[in-house]
């Protein structure tokens, strides 16, 4: 599949070679590790003067409200405001920053809090419109924002993705969205074989367009083959492209010797799918403690409702949970058929109507190596909604009609018995786990190959569809990773009863994490779109060959902070402290890449979200640089976006992109334009 995997040339090229200049002196200039019980005495929290008391900035409306309450508006982000005025009952999820200690409990229906920080908490929770007033007003509170606050303004023209759009966050916890979307695909498709879906979809664009309005998203558009097949990878960090990473001063860093060696990115975005042939073998490790040897990386989202006490993934709340949470639970394997070389045995993979939901089970029979040295297996199904769709569209197995089920996963102590530490995925939904990739710590990607270079049925040694990241199998003594930095009083899972898991359901992060690090294995693009062919790749269509896209710092590492924006105070924290939640000890990153941030509202770096990073930045993580992007709302006239100032880098949108037309078309080398401003970046 190596013609068909987008990317993005995204804004973040313009400062990310700060990874590759960085290198020395961030490893060699570390102070000496705080010790754990000074870990939280930075000085307390300096707040001087509520926003409301200063005057308007010019061109920025006043807050509207009824007397005192205008200084609680101006605590709440411009999205809560409506809510708050018309005193809705609605319940809406928050994140309030205050004063630790401050008692807010009263005014939510469910709300868990983080452990103070240097004189700081947060919490987060469901809460009635009508309380978001009386929430702002109390003494100790700091500022409300909601999962929105910070969601990427789209760039003008943004359909490159294959058509997977960004979905903007909701407001709201929306449990058993998945089985409304199941059921509806159900009842659409009645009668239709999956041979009959997947040529609809491909040829009747009603049809399709019925499809992805279910779906909640636009499907992906396969376009005509090429003529001739593609070139096989070549692989390689050299691109044969023009001017690319000689404009953003890779190449001269690269000659130095500085290629991000040493160097942990942490990008606080849509997630990172680390098993794209690009970033395999990028993800950051846990050097030591108890989660040593597993990726550095964390969901927000997994890890708040896994406080809150919320179900995880299973067979039995998936269509509930979908897309809220990537940990899973398992269930004990009743009574397989095993015979020292594989097992076998009918798994309840969806529990339908067991569960509440309007359709039947779905029970089938697999099977998978037996490796176990106790016996015991669990089993559960990979929490990843993308993967589903992409085998309902393939036609696959089970993914399509009549099951629509999610992928079915099997974990095994294949070592020591009763320790947990293998875990296979039915990635291609053909109930045959023996075929597909192990995964465990140090080997955690998986995916399945399922067409050569040209598109047909075959091979060509790169994964089509991708199983994502096995973040953690639980061993019986610990919490899900990060999870124990920020909460308290959470449950320890049994060994083998719960995974975690790494992915990313929009692409945003991927693209990101691609411009720091991609390892050019991709060549040939012309599956995504038009071709440039004076820019690397594209042999086939006239394009100079070799890799599209090689990451600015190559020989950098990714720790993936899934869903970071919707709740970037855990994200930053993470990233400032590592795993072990103390400052300065080795295990933290040195670079936060934030492609997002409020577009709404006029900032100038004096709002509550920006100082918690400078106040970070300067008492906690001196070695961390915050790379924050200014927008996409501009046309010149856009202020940047929150968080800003201080000591936050701002990072706008260039021109440039590479082997893609999108946003310009450069016919030769004259025109090339070396990274000016995009007209829709803010810059104000």
């Amino acid at each position: 599949m190596s013609t068909r995997t987008t990317w993005r040339w995204s804004s973040l090229l313009v400062v990310v070679t700060m990874i590759v200049s960085m290198a020395a002196a961030t490893v060699s200039a570390s102070p000496a590790p705080a010790r754990p019980e000074t870990a939280t005495a930075a000085p307390a929290w300096q707040f001087p003067s509520p926003e409301a008391t200063k005057p308007p900035l010019q061109g920025q409306p006043p807050v509207q409200g009824e007397g005192k309450s205008d200084e609680a508006l101006s605590k709440l982000a411009p999205e809560l405001r409506p809510i708050a005025k018309a005193r809705s009952p609605e319940l809406v999820l928050v994140t309030v920053l205050m004063q630790a200690g401050t008692k807010v409990q009263p005014y939510f229906q469910r709300v868990v809090v983080r452990k103070p920080i240097g004189g700081l908490q947060w919490a987060t929770g469901e809460i009635r419109g009508a309380n978001l007033l009386k929430l702002a007003s109390l003494p100790g509170v700091i500022s409300v924002v909601s999962f929105q606050s910070y969601a990427p303004v789209p760039a003008p023209n943004d359909d490159f993705r294959g058509g997977l759009g960004y979905q903007p966050p909701s407001l709201k916890l929306e449990k058993g969205k998945g089985a409304q979307v199941k059921e509806a695909l159900r009842k659409f498709t009645a009668g239709m074989s999956p041979e009959q879906v997947r040529e609809k979809l491909r040829t009747d664009s009603a049809f399709r367009a019925k499809v992805s309005e279910i779906l909640g998203r636009p499907l992906p558009q396969r376009p005509a083959l090429p003529e001739k097949p593609s070139l096989p990878p070549q692989g390689g960090i050299q691109p044969a492209t023009i001017k690319v990473k000689d404009v953003h001063g890779a190449s001269a860093a690269w000659t130095k010797g500085y290629t991000g060696t040493g160097v942990v990115a942490a990008v606080v975005d849509t997630g990172v799918d680390f098993a794209h042939p690009d970033l395999q073998g990028t993800q950051a490790r846990v050097p030591s403690g108890p989660y040593a040897g597993w990726p550095y990386s964390y969901d927000t989202l997994s890890g708040l409702f896994y406080a809150f006490g919320y179900p995880t993934i299973g067979p039995d709340t998936y269509w509930d949970w979908v897309s809220w949470t990537y940990y899973a639970h398992t269930l004990p394997v009743e009574s397989p058929t095993c015979n020292g070389i594989t097992c076998m045995a009918n798994l309840k993979i969806d529990f339908g109507s067991d569960a509440g939901w309007p359709w039947p089970p779905v029970v089938l029979p697999f099977v998978w190596p037996d490796t176990s040295k106790s016996g015991q297996y669990y089993y559960t199904v990979h929490p990843d909604f993308p993967l589903l769709v992409a085998g309902y569209y393939l036609g696959l197995g089970y993914a399509a009609p009549p099951s629509i089920a999610p992928a079915a996963v099997i974990v095994a102590d294949e070592n020591t018995a009763g320790v947990y530490d293998t875990v296979y995925v039915d990635a291609d939904f053909d109930q045959d786990l023996t075929n597909n990739k192990p995964m465990r710590k140090g080997e955690e990607l998986a995916g399945v190959d399922l067409y050569d270079a040209a598109g047909n049925p075959g091979t060509d040694g790169i994964w089509d569809l991708s199983a994502g990241m096995l973040a953690w199998i639980a061993d019986g003594a610990n919490v899900p990773p990060g999870t124990g930095v920020l909460y308290t009083g959470l449950t320890v899972p049994a060994a083998g009863r719960l995974l975690a898991f790494i992915g990313d359901d929009n692409s945003h992060g991927t693209n990101c994490a691609g411009d720091i690090a991609a390892q050019g294995v991709i060549t040939d693009p012309e599956w995504i779109g038009p071709i440039n062919p004076i820019f690397g790749g594209a042999a086939n269509a006239g394009g100079v060959g070799g890799p599209v896209l090689s990451g600015m710092a190559p020989g950098a590492k990714i720790a993936a902070f899934q869903h970071g924006f919707w709740l970037p105070f855990d994200s930053w924290v993470l990233a400032a402290l590592g795993f072990d939640g103390v400052p300065n000890t080795g295990d933290e990153a040195q670079i936060s890449s934030n492609s997002w941030g409020a577009s709404a509202t006029i900032n100038d770096g004096w709002d509550a979200t920006s100082r918690f990073a400078h106040w970070l930045n300067r008492n906690y993580a001196p070695n961390l640089a915050f790379l924050v992007a200014t927008g996409n709302g501009g046309h010149g006239y856009g202020t940047v976006t929150e968080p800003d100032g201080g000591s936050i880098i701002d990072v706008g949108a260039s021109t440039m992109y590479g082997t893609l037309t999108y946003f310009e078309f450069i016919l030769d080398e004259t025109m090339l334009t070396y990274g000016d401003v995009q007209l829709w970046s803010n810059r104000g």
